[in-house]
């Protein structure tokens, strides 16, 4: 049970976090959380307890995440700009033959 709960402790189901109480209220509303620390202790019975320290993105970790989607949405415009050159070049060639 704790590898699949570790499992689902992701970046994209860390964006959105909502923390309820026993009785199924919300107790709060949380975005942009980083898994900050795991520990996992073996019980006398042999069961393991668990806990994970989730925490806030600080700046430094929301900007690297921006600058790398800035950085890919640039691989992608300048494949773009690359083909419609090769695609003009090719039109300007059978023009002029």
């Amino acid at each position: 049970a704790m590898a699949a709960t570790w499992a689902k402790l992701t970046p994209e189901n860390l964006s959105v976090v909502q923390v309820k109480n026993e009785a199924g209220l919300t107790a709060g509303n949380y975005t942009d959380l980083v898994l900050d620390d795991e520990t996992s202790k073996v019980a006398a019975d042999g069961t393991v307890l668990t806990s994970y320290r989730l925490r806030p993105k600080t700046d430094l970790e929301g900007l690297e995440e921006r600058v790398g989607a800035v950085e890919t949405g640039q691989d992608v415009q300048d494949g773009a700009i690359n083909d419609l050159g090769t695609v003009v070049g090719e039109i300007a060639g059978e023009v002029m033959a």
